[in-house]
């Protein structure tokens, strides 16, 4: 996808400001007539709004990056198109809404006295269990679509329409439609998917004052920071620290196994041997995963970041595990399942399937999220 990756690292600070605009119409793909009042956005960040009544729209101040443009309107499929924002102005070709097949069907309600703990475990687990998770709230949580399988420990949710989270510690309204949502308790595993249009909040100057500052305190050893940090050529300026970190797996068993076997044993005659499998099965789940060295030299920036042939977009990849550590001493470990994980101008990992986060990084959740075009006040 992404070839000739130029070991010289050239990386210039200044791409990080440019704006320009996006424009185009929308239509219905049947009648071809303009859609109206559409919302269109960039997913994950604060540009947005709606379609004139001529179908046309124009977002403005869009920062350099790769963008996800969304379209949705009531009655029409969602639209989605990725676009990468170099300086130059872009006007899109005339955008297809497909209208979307209405069926009535015969719904039958029934109670699930156990939703009120699914939607606290996906509320948890969406919102996250920061400080600034304390004042962050669903308002419309009646729109989830959610399902647990016992026999899996997996807990699955969805929406049709967009969820609105109310962010009072940073001073947002996000509405967030949610295209997946996946918690499986047996593996200790999250993965959720969607797109998002930040709003700011009204509020008075001391609040105004007060997000600003927690924006600030929320950005300061993110990722997104780091990989600004990487693009500017300013990492250690910035505080952080990038170790090597050499892990071999010790041949533990999974935990689910692990599990299911003393289960097992429990549920035998507990004969002498039979307790013995249980003691050794029981010490198994004390074993760590890995035997690992860290390697007290700090790498070098060309250790890690590579340049592509592509314009606002880098590559982040080593062949062990990176540790990286912020000047408030929180660290993450980045696991790397393919060989490179590819960010842009914004500090947005574009396939984030690439690694794995443990650590300060993989705790972060919707609570402690900033739109993609989020920047630093100089003060």
């Amino acid at each position: 996808m992404l070839k000739n990756i130029i070991l010289l690292l050239l990386l210039f600070p200044n791409l990080l400001f440019a704006q320009t605009s996006i424009s185009g119409n929308i239509i219905n793909k049947d009648s071809r007539k303009p859609v109206p009042d559409a919302s269109v956005f960039l997913s994950n960040a604060s540009v947005g709004g709606k379609t004139n009544d001529d179908g046309s729209f124009t977002l403005t101040n869009v920062r350099n990056g790769q963008y996800d443009l969304v379209v949705t309107c009531v009655g029409f499929e969602a639209f989605h198109t990725t676009l990468l924002v170099n300086g130059t102005a872009i006007h899109l070709a005339a955008i297809e809404l497909i209208p979307r097949a209405t069926e009535l069907k015969e719904v039958t309600i029934k109670y699930d006295p156990s939703r009120e703990r699914y939607v606290r475990i996906f509320t948890d687990e969406f919102l996250g269990r920061s400080e600034n998770s304390k004042a962050c709230k669903i308002l419309n949580p009646e729109i989830l679509d959610l399902d647990f399988d016992k026999s899996t420990g997996k807990l699955t949710a969805s929406t049709t329409d967009f969820i609105i989270i109310e962010n009072k510690a940073l001073g947002y309204r996000i509405k967030y439609l949610l295209a997946s949502f996946i918690k499986d308790q047996h593996r200790n595993y999250l993965f959720y998917t969607g797109s998002s249009v930040f709003e700011e909040l009204p509020g008075k100057a001391s609040q105004q004052k007060r997000w600003l500052k927690n924006r600030a305190q929320a950005y300061l050893g993110s990722d997104m920071h780091f990989y600004r940090a990487c693009i500017a050529n300013q990492v250690e300026e910035d505080g952080f620290v990038v170790n090597r970190l050499i892990r071999k797996p010790t041949g533990k068993p999974t935990d689910s196994l692990i599990k299911a076997k003393i289960n097992y044993f429990r549920s035998q005659l507990q004969t002498p041997a039979i307790q013995d499998s249980i003691a050794n099965w029981s010490a198994k789940s004390g074993m760590p995963m890995y035997n690992q060295t860290l390697i007290n030299k700090p790498l070098s920036i060309t250790d890690y970041i590579k340049r592509t042939e592509r314009k606002g977009i880098f590559a982040i990849g080593y062949q062990d595990c990176l540790m990286i550590t912020d000047k408030k001493g929180r660290s993450t470990i980045i696991t790397y399942n393919l060989p490179y994980a590819f960010f842009d101008n914004n500090g947005v990992v574009l396939n984030p399937e690439s690694n794995t986060f443990e650590g300060y990084w993989a705790t972060l959740r919707m609570a402690d999220l900033l739109p993609v075009d989020y920047q630093l006040p100089e003060k």
